[in-house]
């Protein structure tokens, strides 16, 4: 597969890697700058910078790839045997697109991520654990790193649901409302869970924003008043998801290239389940 293919994806990560290695410089040659890390072994912000950034992609990487051997079939196995007792499988053939699509894939699995972090952040202790203290900016920088170790956990809740739309894993309600009035309809095994988890992350990722922007108007309308940072803010902040999608990135260029060896290894799993394809067999619906 040519390497043209991912021409965008490649300089959206080559134009972060050059950013975040510029800031690790300017952090690193100003002085006087200490880490804010914990775990960092070495003391300095520069460093510490660049190392959220790695944390991330090897985060991502582990989460958005490993998982999915694992919950995929899993998910599968618990859908057939709950949520399927009286439905019909087949496999419906699915074919990669021929440009990439996934530079923003990742944008609800990293709403997800935000609402994670924005939410553990707040806890005393893990800020302590994380950055080693407790004073009012602990909880933005115990964010961030969370951010970096937490979007893993987010893309492994996605991964499976990947692996099943990309096996093209599908089902219908054909016996079920064989004698009813309800109509006959073929799904996805991924497409309800995919479609409950960008629903979750979207709504919850507004909330948790909701309160930290309300907390923090209030904050500045009790003292001196709006700066310039604090407007900076305000309008950078509701655009950190989007930045971050373009951070882990990465991780999707692997999934694409991966794509054959997943979607065979979900539809052997599905066969040992008696679920064969292609669609019209055994479903034998016309569509």
């Amino acid at each position: 597969m040519s390497i043209i293919r991912y021409k965008i994806p490649l300089i959206i990560t080559f134009i972060i890697l050059m950013i975040f290695s510029l800031i690790t410089i300017i952090f690193s040659i100003s002085g006087g700058q200490g880490g804010f890390i914990a775990f960092s072994p070495i003391n300095n912000m520069g460093f510490d910078t660049f190392l959220i950034l790695i944390i991330a992609w090897i985060s991502a990487f582990i989460g958005g790839v490993l998982p999915g051997y694992i919950l995929g079939p899993l998910l599968l196995l618990v859908h057939k045997y709950t949520i399927g007792l009286r439905m019909e499988y087949g496999i419906q053939k699915r074919e990669q697109t021929e440009k990439f699509k996934g530079t923003f894939r990742g944008f609800f699995p990293v709403l997800m991520t935000f609402n994670f972090a924005l939410l553990f952040s707040q806890n005393p202790g893990i800020q302590q654990a994380l950055v080693g203290s407790n004073n009012d900016f602990s909880q933005a920088l115990a964010f961030n790193v969370l951010l970096s170790i937490l979007v893993g956990i987010s893309l492994a809740v996605f991964s499976a649901v990947w692996f099943l739309l990309d096996g093209g894993i599908v089902y219908t309600n054909r016996t079920k409302v064989k004698e009813s009035t309800f109509p006959v309809e073929v799904r996805g095994v991924g497409s309800w869970l995919n479609y409950l988890l960008k629903g979750y992350a979207g709504i919850s990722v507004l909330f948790s924003y909701y309160q930290i922007l309300s907390g923090f108007i209030q904050i500045q309308l009790s003292g001196a008043g709006f700066e310039i940072s604090s407007i900076i803010f305000l309008i950078t902040w509701p655009l950190m998801p989007l930045l971050y999608t373009l951070i882990v990135s990465p991780i999707f260029m692997i999934l694409d290239k991966t794509y054959e060896h997943r979607k065979k290894y979900i539809q052997k799993f599905a066969n040992r389940l008696n679920i064969t394809g292609p669609l019209e067999d055994p479903l034998n619906i016309e569509l």
